[in-house]
């Protein structure tokens, strides 16, 4: 808790993540409340906002659990659902429709214009891989009952149907059908 005169900080009290000012001995809260800093209080290092909705967390200059939950809650309240921990993509189930499925996004992340997080961008890397190194790639979608595991991976088979320079029938459909195999 040394150096921390005169940051943000994030605290979690009452089972919840608040920011605070510190001055090495209080910490002030957003409200007004002033708490005697202690070492029982769970204190991270805040990020400025403008560094907090970024495509990549491990980009995050205070890469701790609360600046993380921040970081999502942006980009989820942007209509972001996807983002970067290292190579891995994460994605948070809006909850309704966003057109970013379309003919227009394979075009764009096909042609490498777009290099955000997205399901497309994992599919055109794979193709990228087998392409450049000629060697099989495999896609992980991992998440828990009812987390989209299967829209997700038909959002991958559909940019690589899309995309796929050889004309193999039915190449989506094929695959999808080994989906009850694997889960």
């Amino acid at each position: 808790m040394d150096n921390m005169n005169n940051i943000d900080v994030w605290i979690y009290l009452n089972n919840s993540w608040k920011i605070a000012k510190c001055d090495n001995k209080n910490l002030f809260l957003e409200n007004g409340e002033i708490i005697k800093l202690n070492e029982n209080h769970k204190i991270f290092p805040k990020n400025e906002k403008t560094n907090s909705d970024i495509n990549n967390l491990i980009d995050l200059v205070h890469l701790n659990e609360p600046s993380i939950l921040y970081s999502s809650f942006l980009r989820y309240s942007n209509n972001k659902i996807y983002t970067f921990t290292g190579k891995i993509l994460l994605a948070i189930n809006p909850f309704k429709k966003i057109d970013i499925y379309n003919e227009k996004y394979i075009n764009q992340y096909n042609s490498l214009k777009l290099k955000t997080p997205h399901p497309y961008l994992i599919s055109q890397q794979c193709l990228d891989n087998i392409i450049n190194t000629n060697k099989n790639q495999v896609v992980l979608v991992s998440g828990e009952s009812g987390a989209g595991k299967t829209v997700t991976t038909k959002f991958l088979m559909k940019y690589i149907s899309s995309v796929s320079k050889k004309n193999v029938t039915n190449l989506e459909k094929k695959i999808l059908a080994s989906n009850p195999i694997l889960e």
